[in-house]
């Protein structure tokens, strides 16, 4: 009887102490990431930090978990030189048997559906955003964009613009782009990091993904799948404009002066 009351101060001991240390690292968590994560340029990209702030949080309970029962146990059960004696009988504690598997389904369950959900929202495996996806739905008159990958460097070509194509990415404010990506002779990788867009360029395939731009600005394409010598070089500009700017920008391309590859 004593033993078992002196099994549960240890494991009440432990649970405090783990408790307290989840809720504290939880904060900081929330706190550093939110610090160094990047602000987002589109609705995708803030999914993705949400989501990593999101799976941080989850994760810090877990690790405090084992590390807090390793810690105490080296602390309080560490013993000099050889065990002189066997470890007491350990036997079957229904609630553990019925909590553990709970608790891991149900994270697991919530990893799941998150994940779901977040495809949903950025990708469409394979069909173009305005004939709907995986899970079905439309999007309304996308900005369509044909990515070419080549060793090494993007080529751009708007559709319906006329055809226009060029190696500098322009993209109008708030309004919703579907690229179609492919590649002329080896695996590339379309990214964009500040709009949350990734997607692999593949020859012989044409694979789409989705965007928002909702920053002004300039960003970077780049290219982040190892294809060759100069793979580090392969990186193109990227400006989000006004609709206005972007209506002139599409002008001067299609201009005779400026016909084929643009600035």
């Amino acid at each position: 009887m004593a033993q078992a009351e002196t099994s549960k101060h240890h494991l009440r001991f432990v649970l405090v102490a783990w408790a307290i240390a989840s809720v504290i690292g939880i904060a900081l968590s929330v706190l550093i990431m939110k610090a160094i994560l990047r602000p987002a340029a589109s609705p995708q990209m803030a999914d993705q930090n949400l989501t990593i702030v999101v799976f941080t949080a989850v994760a810090v309970p877990v690790a405090f978990f084992v590390l807090t029962f390793v810690g105490y146990s080296l602390w309080r059960f560490r013993t000099q030189g050889m065990p002189t004696e066997d470890g007491p009988p350990i036997r079957s504690n229904r609630l553990a048997l019925i909590l553990w598997p709970s608790v891991s389904a149900g994270l697991c369950v919530f990893l799941l559906v998150w994940g779901l959900y977040g495809m949903t929202k950025v990708g469409t495996f394979g069909t173009p955003v305005g004939q709907g996806g995986m899970f079905g739905g439309t999007r309304s008159d996308p900005l369509v964009v044909d990515v070419t990958g080549q060793q090494w460097l993007w080529t751009f070509t708007y559709p319906s613009e006329g055809g226009i194509e060029t190696t500098k990415l322009v993209l109008p404010v708030n309004r919703q782009v579907e690229f179609r990506v492919t590649s002329l002779d080896v695996v590339h990788s379309f990214w964009i990091r500040a709009f949350g867009v990734k997607i692999d360029a593949v020859p012989g395939q044409v694979l789409y993904t989705n965007t928002t731009p909702t920053q002004l600005g300039t960003f970077t394409a780049r290219c982040v799948e190892l294809c060759g010598l100069y793979h580090a070089y392969m990186q193109n500009q990227v400006d989000v404009v006004t609709p206005a700017s972007f209506t002139a920008w599409v002008q001067s391309q299609a201009a005779p002066a400026h016909a084929g590859v643009g600035a």
